[in-house]
C-alpha cells in the first residue's frame, strides 16, 4: 500500500524488534509500515540553513566542503531545506554571492543519524500470530500465541519517541542518545528492563556504548526457558579510521547473568587496503567465562579479476578448557555465480579444519549446487536444486527462486536476444522469445535493456530499453514493441521512362510518414504490405504505383522498376 506506506504480510515471517525486543519468527498477521514503498521519501531530519540577502544574491550550499546545490534568492529572509542527508557529523557551509560581488559566509555544525524520524514521520509494526518453533529442524511446529505492537514518531528533528518506553534523542550535533524502559508480566512473574546508550558515528572515530539492567523474572517475548537470563550488560565499541592507512577498531561485552557465571569479552582489530593486492586483516579477542580463551587471526583476502577471489587465514586459539587449543592455516578460492547464467564455485584447504568444494551453475531455470566436505575424519556429499514458479501475463513460467520483484522480457518472435538488467547480463530470450529477470528493486525504476546486435538487420522497434516499477515481491510485464521492417529497395521510373528525380518524396497508403527517394529513383520502404498502393511527389508532379511485397526471406530485396503513372 505504497499510499499509506505500509504493507500487510500473512504466513511465516518475522516481527520487529524495536528498541528492545526481540525479533520472532512466528506464523500469523503482520501489519507494518513499509518506507521502501516509496524509496524516495525522506526518513531522517533534514539539514536547513537560513540567511538574509540585501539584494538578489546566489546562495552555494557546501556541505563537508562539497557543493550540494546553488539557488537565487531575492532580497529579504531565505532558507533552504533541500539539502541531500548524509550520516555522522558536518558542516553546512552558505556562500552567500550578490550582484555587486560581495560575499558573505555561514557556517554551522550538524550531526545526523538514520536512528532518528524526521519530525511528524511514523514508524510503526503490529503482529498477531503463533512463534515458530524448531526451525529448521521440523515442519508446520508452531508454539504459543504472540500479539506484539511498536510505535515509533519523530517528535522533532531531535526527538524520535517508540510506544515501547523508548527514545533516541540528538545530544548538541555530537551523537545520539537512546533509553528504553520495558516491563512484563509471565508464569514466573513480574519483571522490568531499562537500558542507556549513546551512538556517534563519523568518517574519523567513531564510538557506541549501551547498558542494560533487568530484573531476574524479565522476558522478552520469544524467549525459552533455556536461554541465559541476563542480568546486567554493557556493550562498548569504537573505531578509528586513518584514511588510507587503515582501520582500528576495538570492542568490549561484558555480561552478568541470574545465577550463572558471568561472560567478558574483549577485542582488538586493524585492517587496511594493499591497492591491487587485496585486503590485510588482524585481530585479537579475550573471552573470560568458566573457562578463558584467547584467539588471534590474521587474514589475506587477494581479489583475482571481477568475480574471483582467493583467501588466506591463520587462527590461533589458546583456552584453559581441555583440547581446546587448536591452529590453524586455512587457504580458500572462489568465485562467485553471475548476475545472468554461468558457473561459480568454492574450494577450501585448511591443515586442521574443515575442506570443502563445491560447484556451483546457474541458468534461466534454476541454481544447482554440488558440495564434498571432509570434517573431524567425517565426509559428507550434498547436491541441492532450486528454482520458482510463477504466473504473469496469462502464463505460467519456470524460473530462479522468486525471492523479489521481477519482471517479464517479451519480445514475440525474436529469440536469443540479449537482456540487461542496469547494464549487468541477465541472459537470453527463449524460442518464444521471453526472458524472466529477477532481483528487480520494488517501487523503483529499473532499467531494462535489450541487446541490439542480436536483433535481425530488418528489425524495427521504437525503444531498446524500459524502465521497470514493480510491487513488492510481483511481477511486471516489460514488452518491446520489435517487428520486422518489411523493407524493399524499390526503383522508381516515370511514363517517359526516366527514373522519379531524387529529392522526391514516397508516401505508402497506411502509413504515416514519407520515404525520401535517393539517385537513379530508388527508394527505401519499410512497414510493406503484401500488396502496397504508393504515391510520389515532387515539385508540382505527383503520380501513384502499385507492387507486391514477395516473402522470400530476404532483409532488403530489390524490387522493381515500376512504373509511377502521372496523377495531374
Amino acid at each position: 500500500m505504497p499510499d499509506r506506506l505500509a504493507t500487510v504480510r500473512a504466513g511465516d515471517t518475522v516481527s520487529r524488534a524495536g528498541a528492545w525486543g526481540n525479533a520472532v519468527r512466528y506464523g500469523g498477521v503482520q501489519y507494518a509500515t513499509d518506507f521502501a514503498t516509496q524509496p524516495n521519501l525522506v526518513l531522517t531530519p533534514g539539514q536547513f540553513v537560513a540567511g538574509q540577502a540585501t539584494i538578489p544574491s546566489t546562495v552555494d550550499v557546501f556541505v563537508n566542503n562539497a557543493l550540494v546545490t546553488q539557488q537565487a534568492v531575492k532580497p529579504g529572509p531565505f532558507d533552504i531545506t533541500n539539502i541531500p542527508p548524509i550520516t555522522g557529523p558536518g558542516n553546512v557551509t552558505l556562500v552567500i554571492r550578490d550582484e555587486l560581488g560581495r560575499e558573505q559566509v555561514i557556517t554551522r555544525p550538524f550531526y545526523a543519524s538514520p536512528v532518528l524520524l524526521r519530525a511528524g514521520l511514523t514508524d510503526f509494526s503490529y503482529d498477531l500470530g503463533f512463534v515458530r518453533e524448531n526451525l529448521g529442524i521440523a515442519s508446520n511446529d508452531y508454539g504459543p500465541w504472540i500479539a506484539s505492537g511498536t510505535y515509533r514518531r519523530g517528535i522533532s528533528d531531535r526527538w524520535t519517541g517508540e510506544v515501547r518506553a523508548a527514545s533516541d534523542v540528538l545530544i548538541d550535533d555530537f551523537g545520539v542518545f537512546s533509553a528504553s524502559a520495558a516491563g512484563g508480566r509471565n508464569p514466573l512473574g513480574s519483571g522490568g528492563r531499562v537500558s542507556l546508550g549513546f551512538d556517534r558515528q563519523s568518517p574519523g572515530l567513531s564510538f557506541s556504548v549501551q547498558g542494560a539492567w533487568a530484573s531476574p523474572h524479565f522476558r522478552l517475548v520469544g524467549d525459552t526457558d533455556l536461554q541465559l537470563m541476563v542480568a546486567r550488560q554493557l556493550l562498548a565499541s569504537a573505531g578509528y579510521t586513518f584514511g588510507r592507512y587503515g582501520t582500528l577498531s576495538i570492542a568490549y561485552v561484558a555480561r552478568s547473568y541470574h545465577d550463572q557465571a558471568s561472560t567478558t569479552i574483549g577485542s582488538l582489530g586493524y585492517s587496511f587496503n594493499v591497492d591491487r593486492w587485496g585486503y590485510f586483516g588482524v585481530s585479537v579477542s579475550r573471552v573470560r567465562a568458566d573457562d578463558r580463551s584467547t584467539q588471534v587471526n590474521a587474514t589475506w583476502t587477494l581479489p583475482i579479476g571481477t568475480s574471483t577471489s582467493a583467501a588466506l587465514s591463520v587462527d590461533r586459539v589458546r583456552s584453559t578448557a581441555p583440547g581446546a587449543d587448536r591452529d590453524e592455516r586455512a587457504l580458500s578460492i572462489q568465485r562467485n555465480l553471475p548476475l545472468g547464467e554461468g558457473f561459480g564455485y568454492r574450494l577450501r584447504a585448511s591443515d586442521r579444519g574443515p575442506r570443502q568444494a563445491e560447484i556451483d551453475y546457474q541458468n534461466r531455470y534454476g541454481t544447482y549446487s554440488a558440495e564434498v566436505a571432509q570434517a573431524q575424519g567425517q565426509t559428507g556429499e550434498r547436491v541441492s536444486a532450486s528454482g520458482g514458479v510463477g504466473f504473469i501475463g496469462g502464463n505460467m513460467f519456470l524460473s530462479r527462486t522468486i525471492n523479489d520483484s521481477f519482471g517479464l522480457v517479451r519480445l514475440p518472435g525474436y529469440p536469443d536476444v540479449r537482456v540487461y538488467s542496469e547494464n549487468q547480463e541477465i541472459g537470453r530470450t527463449d524460442a518464444a522469445g521471453e526472458l524472466v529477470v529477477p532481483r528487480l528493486l520494488p517501487y523503483q525504476k529499473n532499467t531494462v535493456r535489450i541487446e541490439q546486435e542480436d536483433l535481425p538487420f530488418d528489425a524495427e522497434f521504437d525503444v531498446l530499453a524500459h524502465d521497470a516499477v514493480p510491487y513488492a515481491r510481483s511481477g511486471v510485464v516489460v514488452e518491446f514493441a520489435v517487428r520486422p521492417a518489411r523493407g524493399a529497395l524499390v526503383k522508381i521510373m516515370q511514363d517517359d521512362g526516366a527514373p522519379v528525380p531524387a529529392g522526391a518524396q514516397v508516401r505508402v497508403e497506411g502509413q504515416v510518414g514519407a520515404f525520401p527517394v535517393a539517385l537513379n529513383g530508388d527508394a527505401y520502404l519499410t512497414g510493406l504490405s503484401p500488396r502496397n498502393r504508393a504515391v510520389a511527389t515532387w515539385l508540382d508532379h505527383e503520380c501513384a504505383f502499385e507492387f507486391d511485397y514477395p516473402e522470400t526471406g530476404d532483409p532488403q530485396p530489390r524490387l522493381g522498376p515500376f512504373v509511377c503513372r502521372r496523377l495531374h
